[in-house]
Parts: C-alpha cells; sequence; structure tokens
C-alpha cells in the first residue's frame, strides 16, 4: 500500500515535471568585454570620462591635458583618443554627444571667455553655432539628421533651442521668462528638456515640429539626465518624495516607471537605446559612497555592470555608465587598478545564463543590445531559474517516495543560485564637478 501510495501518482508528477520544464527559461544577460580609452593626462583627481557612443563604438568625452584643462575627446579603433581642442581662442572644450556619422557637439571656450555650442567631425573641425543672445550656449544631443539640441543664453534666462545648418539656431523655449534646458533630440527630431515651472519645481518636457513644446506631467524639485530613444521613450532622474533621486523611464502609454536601484538609496538614469535598455549609475547597500553603474530592462530590472564584465583586469571598478548605443556599446567612466579615473568602452560579446552562449561583437542594430543567440553552445550549464526547477520537480517526485518508505527529508533546504563575479573595491562618489556626472546631463 505504501508503495502504492507512492508510485500511483508518478505518471502525474512526471508530466508535471516535464510541463514545467517546458517553460521558457529565462532572459538572457549579456557579458561585456572592456576597452581602457585611455586619457590624455592624469593630474591625480581626474583622467577621462566617456559620455557618449554610437552604433560603431565611437566615443566622445572629455579628458585633463597635460596644461590641467579639461578638452573634448574622440575615440574610435582607428584613431585611439583624440584631443579634439577648442574652438579659436579657447581654452577648454567638453564633448557631451556623438551621432552616427560621428559629428560630435558640446561646449567650447572661445574668445573673451565666451562659451558656445560646437558642431565637430574629424574633417571639418570645430563649427561654432552661436547662440540666441549673449556669450553662452551648450550642445547637449545630436541626431543622425545633423540637428543639435541644447540651450543658450537669451536675456536673463536660459532658452533651450534646435540648431541645424539651413535655418541656424532657434528658439524653442516654453516663455520669455522661464528657463528651458533642452538635453537630447532623437531621429525623429523630437527633444526632450526641462524647465521651471511658475512653482518653483521643474518640468519635463517634450518637443517636436507639430505638436511644439509641451510637459509630460513629471514634476520635481529637481529632474536630472534626460535622454530619449527613437520610440519616444524617455530616460533621467527626479527628486522623489522621499528626498532622494529615482531612476525613471517614461513613455506616453505606461507613464513613468521607477526603476530602483541597486541596493542604496538613490539611482540615476543617463541613456537609454532603441531596446528600452537604460544605464547609468546607483548607490548600493555598501554604504553612503559605494557608485556603481548600472544596465537596466524590463525583463532584468537593474543589474551592475561590474558583474557583466568577462575579464575586468587592469580595473578597480566601473562608476558610471553614460551611454547605451543601439548596437550595444556601453561607455562611462571607471577606476583602474592604478588608482585613475579612465574612460571605457564595453562591447557586448556572448550571452549567458540560459544556456546559449553567442557572439555579437556589437554588431546588431537589433534586439537586446546584440546579444541575440545564433545556436547552442555545448556544455553549457543551464541558466539559474531552469536549475531551480529541475530541483524542485526532482524534490515533488521523490517526496511521495521518501514518505511513504519512511526515510525522513531534511526539515530545512536551502537551494540558493547566484551568478556574480567576484567582488571588486567600492567606487567612490561621482564628483559633482565631474563633466560626466551633472545634474544637466553631462555639462560640466
Amino acid at each position: 500500500m505504501k508503495m502504492k501510495c507512492a508510485f500511483g501518482h508518478l505518471p502525474t508528477i512526471v508530466l508535471a515535471c516535464l510541463a514545467i520544464l517546458a517553460v521558457p527559461r529565462a532572459h538572457a544577460a549579456v557579458l561585456y568585454s572592456i576597452t581602457d580609452l585611455g586619457t590624455l593626462a592624469w593630474d591625480g583627481t581626474y583622467g577621462s570620462a566617456g559620455t557618449d557612443v554610437n552604433d560603431s563604438g565611437q566615443v566622445t568625452g572629455q579628458s585633463r591635458t597635460s596644461s590641467g584643462s579639461w578638452d573634448a575627446v574622440f575615440w574610435d579603433t582607428e584613431a585611439s583618443l583624440t584631443d579634439m581642442g577648442t574652438l579659436p581662442g579657447g581654452g577648454f572644450s567638453y564633448g557631451y554627444a556623438l551621432n552616427n556619422l560621428g559629428q560630435v557637439t558640446g561646449m567650447s571656450h572661445a574668445n573673451n571667455g565666451a562659451r558656445f555650442a560646437y558642431l565637430w567631425d574629424s574633417s571639418s573641425g570645430f563649427t561654432n553655432l552661436g547662440a540666441l543672445g549673449g556669450t553662452y550656449s551648450v550642445g547637449e544631443g545630436i541626431n543622425d539628421n545633423g540637428r543639435v539640441t541644447g540651450y543658450s543664453a537669451k536675456g536673463s534666462a536660459a532658452h533651450a533651442f534646435v540648431w541645424d545648418s539651413s535655418s541656424g539656431m532657434t528658439d524653442i523655449g516654453a516663455s520669455e521668462a522661464a528657463d528651458s534646458y533642452a538635453l537630447d533630440i532623437n531621429n525623429n527630431d523630437t527633444v526632450v528638456g526641462k524647465f521651471n515651472d511658475i512653482n518653483g519645481q521643474q518640468d519635463i518636457f517634450i518637443w517636436d515640429e507639430s505638436a511644439g513644446f509641451s510637459s509630460i506631467g513629471v514634476s520635481s524639485t529637481s529632474v536630472g539626465a534626460l535622454d530619449i530613444n527613437n520610440n519616444n521613450q524617455v530616460a533621467g532622474s527626479y527628486d522623489a518624495a522621499d528626498g532622494r533621486a529615482h531612476a525613471f523611464v517614461w513613455d506616453e502609454t505606461t507613464g513613468l516607471t521607477d526603476l530602483g536601484t541597486l541596493g542604496g538609496s538613490d539611482g540615476r538614469a543617463l541613456g537609454i537605446n532603441d531596446s528600452s535598455q537604460v544605464v547609468g549609475y546607483s548607490l548600493t547597500s555598501n554604504g553612503p559612497y559605494d557608485y556603481q553603474p548600472f544596465l537596466w530592462d524590463a525583463v532584468d530590472g537593474m543589474i551592475n555592470l561590474n558583474e557583466l564584465v568577462a575579464d575586468a583586469t587592469g580595473w578597480s571598478s566601473l562608476t558610471v555608465a553614460s551611454a547605451i548605443s543601439n548596437s550595444g556599446f556601453i561607455t562611462g567612466y571607471g577606476v583602474t587598478a592604478s588608482g585613475e579615473s579612465h574612460a571605457f568602452l564595453l562591447t557586448p560579446t556572448e550571452t549567458a545564463w540560459n544556456g546559449n552562449t553567442s557572439s555579437s561583437g556589437g554588431g546588431s542594430t537589433e534586439g537586446t543590445g546584440g546579444g541575440g543567440s545564433t545556436g547552442e553552445s555545448p556544455g553549457q550549464v543551464p541558466a539559474p531559474p531552469t536549475l531551480i526547477l529541475i530541483g524542485v520537480s526532482s524534490f515533488l517526485l521523490w517526496r511521495p517516495l521518501l514518505r511513504c518508505t519512511g526515510v525522513h527529508h531534511p526539515k530545512k533546504v536551502a537551494l540558493r543560485f547566484r551568478w556574480s563575479r567576484s567582488a571588486r573595491p567600492a567606487a567612490s562618489a561621482p564628483d559633482d564637478h565631474h563633466p560626466c556626472v551633472n545634474e544637466d546631463r553631462r555639462a560640466p
């Protein structure tokens, strides 16, 4: 009777186990190789920072120079790290955004203390984009149509603008009195930015030529970096009711989604691609100064990018992820093993966790960062969720047998499957004066 008790349920249990194992396995995480982009100089505190990356893996940002100033830089596999220089007469410059044509925009010091937005490419060098009034403007975003967005002094206020080669600089601000800052533009020529409202709050706006300027309904005492993809999804940060900065994604259908943190009290999103992958940085549970870079998507949530680097030899810890391209390249900055702050490029190399390991090389512009599987790799360990299902299924299968034969199973069964790389030293807090970690996207 006892054995009949056990085996009488065997067909049902086996079928149930097979059904469980047939459930599709978890979304695959992507592993990355890391490239140190170097620095023009190291002053003991700062080196270089990557601020934007395109689908070819070209990077712009800024680096300390031997004179102690910052210069905008451009990096690719052919030219290595290139000092872009400045506008004529300038003493420093910053590279903030890059398109797929290799064109860069940012801000450069010029003659007589003026600071202007610019357009740069490797063949023509710098083009001064001027200003709406006065001697100050900043280029924050550029799309593949060559249109630049940013903000400029106009009277006593800052006004958002759009610039193109045919029309020059166009004011798109909400009013003459209120400050407005355009921070990114997508290939649909849709602009995202923020403005100061009459209640002393900062609101996020969307602008395009047909609909004009409109608030998206996200208001806060402070709105941080903002980025927009070609699906009009917006990523950024805002000060929530708890007084801490929260990373978010917004779109017109679902509204605002809080991305959470890596275990700490706040986080900031800096970039989003067309696969809705978001990068930025967050505090962890290790303390008030342990900032780590993250990669977020709707399936896997927020993952510490330090855990996704296949071989971090030469690095102490990555600190900030600034941008992610549609092909999956990620740039930002971190601390090398020698203690210097350097820009980096992460290149997706293979998928992990799901038993499929596929080389991606950052090539595909579709899917989740170029990580799509190309075939089954022999000898791969199943994903942790699959292992858990196997363990639970086996337990359910054998439990009646153990019970009926008088064999007692342990009172507590602890099954924990964790995928992580060796712990790396905690990085110091991003400096508010670092040109990569400023409230207004990447501005110093």
